[in-house]
């Protein structure tokens, strides 16, 4: 039997952050790391599907789109409840 998108299990973190140190990084960026790893584990990972997969200057362009991605997700402001004035 075929497992459907609902009967699939949840994906599995792929960094190998401790989850001390994963829960000190912007929000953004622990979502990234969690689907895709930090950008050297990302690099690693992209670097292994050359030449089977993919060019050098495919990885290349991959890696420096991730890490652009990654230095975008770290500027993002951390989500802080608005209190309210009186």
């Amino acid at each position: 039997m075929k497992k459907t998108v609902s009967s699939a299990k949840p994906a599995k973190s792929v960094t190998k952050l401790r989850p001390e140190v994963l829960a000190q990084l912007p929000v953004k960026q622990q979502e990234l790391a969690k689907l895709h790893g930090t950008p050297a584990e990302f690099a690693v990972g992209v670097y292994k599907c050359v030449p089977a997969m993919c060019s050098m200057d495919e990885a290349k362009a991959a890696v420096a789109a991730y890490e652009e991605e990654w230095a975008v997700a770290g500027e993002a402001k951390p989500d802080r409840k608005k209190g309210k004035r009186k």
